[in-house]
């Protein structure tokens, strides 16, 4: 083989396997979660319990926030791409603030629930899959927070966009998440 057709390429940035593998791994702590909720329900004569109404009041506006926060981080990479690092960091601050509401309204949906964990089987697996994905919201808005400050210390560019590819990467797998709750928890029950 002649060593001058050999093509040279940039080695992929080895933070995409990670977040790759990340995400992976969170599939199967939600979908423990996920089988766990269906394995009671399934062996429950009444889901969810007598006195427990699951409605939609809080579960719509949530899943309005999260579906427009994907969109807007999406839209904050595509702006990077066209080196637009201003209108990166503004969408990243909204996509910020949407995660802060999103967790905001979870807080008050917990506390106007009715019921706790220690209430039933039911409150239980409520709680604690609405907590995880809360905990993972919380971590996505702590990471795109890092990844705003980062943008106002001019630490991205066109040429420069992992950190902000990741965060989104991760931020969409949170919103992909909380549909599979939602359709789950809201929809079927």
């Amino acid at each position: 083989m002649d060593s001058t057709a050999i093509e040279t390429t940039k080695p992929r940035n080895p933070m995409y396997a990670g977040i790759i593998a990340f995400i992976f791994s969170e599939s199967f702590l939600f979908s423990a979660l996920f089988f766990a909720y269906y394995y009671m329900k399934f062996d429950s004569p009444v889901w969810p319990p007598q006195g427990v109404t699951v409605d939609l009041t809080f579960a719509i506006p949530l899943t309005v926030i999260l579906l427009t926060s994907s969109l807007v981080v999406w839209a904050a990479g595509k702006f990077l791409e066209h080196g637009n690092v201003v209108a990166l960091t503004m969408l990243l601050a909204l996509t910020i603030l949407l995660g802060a509401g999103f967790m905001g309204i979870t807080v008050f949906e917990w506390l106007n629930a009715g019921f706790t964990p220690a209430s039933h089987a039911y409150g239980s697996i409520f709680f604690t899959l609405t907590g995880f994905h809360f905990m993972h919201v919380f971590g996505g808005t702590l990471l795109l927070t890092i990844l705003t400050v980062r943008s106002l210390r001019g630490h991205y560019s066109s040429k420069s966009m992992t950190g902000i590819k990741i965060g989104s990467y991760y931020w969409h797998f949170v919103d992909v998440i909380w549909i599979l709750v939602f359709i789950t928890v809201f929809i079927i029950k």
